[in-house]
């Protein structure tokens, strides 16, 4: 057992001696290969998630019983067509499609409007008022579901879509509004400034300057604002109480209830949904960094 013991630290002491004799190049190979390792582990737990739900989404139930981490035997696309067709799918895409592609276009008018006034026009109250967008951002959805009822309820908007659409640009707008607010802070007043004394106005100078200079910032709030709407499931449940209006988020949670006994399809289902949020991230990842650091770099 001693000589056990005395062969480890003698290991060990070689093992010292050698990086000490390597010098800072063993410790940056060392600070390189650990980094590695941690964002292969982040890779791996984003990745195998989605690997999971697409080869579970093209077995059979049989074959999932038997075999439920291992490569489907034959693949097989009914799971995914009983998703779409016979729960209904493709009716709750369309209104998905309707009510965040609405959404998100207001989201944007809203946000750039509002942030073009908060970061260069001078009016009373501004920073009260910013402060109160800034606050609103903390705000849970539970805290706003019995106010914002009573007002869907009094406007007629219960089991209307653009209702909806604009309910989510009402509690998502917060967070839009302080990023492109940051942005257009960095922005130099001197082009204002000039674009004044060349007799532009002040709508125009927001069309023709402040929105092509904003145009990063803007695609990573669309992107945002459609991930945000497209996954809500909240507001979705309690404004859109008829089933040829839900969404898919609630044709998941029906389905989830439905059929959680058969896995492959509700894989299907999360598949299907899934489809479109990662084709819009994969199109626009570039924007989201580039975004999100503009207006720290501008400031």
């Amino acid at each position: 057992m001693k000589q056990t013991k005395s062969d480890f630290f003698i290991c060990v002491a070689q093992v010292l001696s050698f990086l000490k004799s390597l010098g800072c190049k063993a410790v940056e190979i060392l600070k390189k290969e650990i980094v590695f390792l941690f964002l292969l582990a982040i890779a791996f737990t984003t990745i195998y998630p989605m690997y999971f739900m697409v080869i579970t989404a093209l077995k059979t139930v049989k074959d999932y019983m038997l075999h439920k981490f291992a490569f489907p035997s034959v693949l097989v696309s009914e799971n995914l067509y009983y998703a779409w067709v016979k729960v209904g799918l493709q009716r709750y895409f369309g209104n998905t499609l309707l009510v965040v592609g609405v959404g998100v276009i207001i989201y944007l008018i809203v946000c750039s409007m509002a942030a073009y006034a908060f970061a260069k026009m001078r009016f009373r109250f501004r920073l009260g008022l910013f402060l109160t967008v800034l606050g609103l951002m903390v705000l849970p959805q539970v805290v706003l579901v019995v106010p914002l009822y009573k007002l869907v309820t009094s406007l007629g908007l219960l089991n209307n879509r653009i209702g909806l659409s604009f309910i989510y640009v009402a509690y998502f707008a917060p967070f839009g509004v302080y990023l492109m607010t940051a942005y257009y802070r960095g922005v130099p007043d001197e082009i204002i400034e000039a674009a004044k004394l060349d007799g532009a106005s002040v709508w125009q100078t927001y069309i023709w300057i402040m929105l092509p200079m904003g145009k990063p910032t803007i695609a990573t709030m669309a992107v945002i604002g459609f991930l945000s709407m497209w996954n809500e499931l909240l507001y979705a449940l309690l404004f859109l109480q008829k089933s040829t209006k839900r969404t898919l988020m609630l044709g998941i949670a029906l389905m989830q209830g439905q059929y959680g006994a058969e896995v492959p399809r509700l894989a299907a289902g999360l598949l299907i949904t899934c489809i479109p949020v990662v084709v819009i991230f994969l199109i626009f990842q570039r924007y989201i960094t580039k975004g999100l650091t503009a207006g720290a770099i501008k400031g």
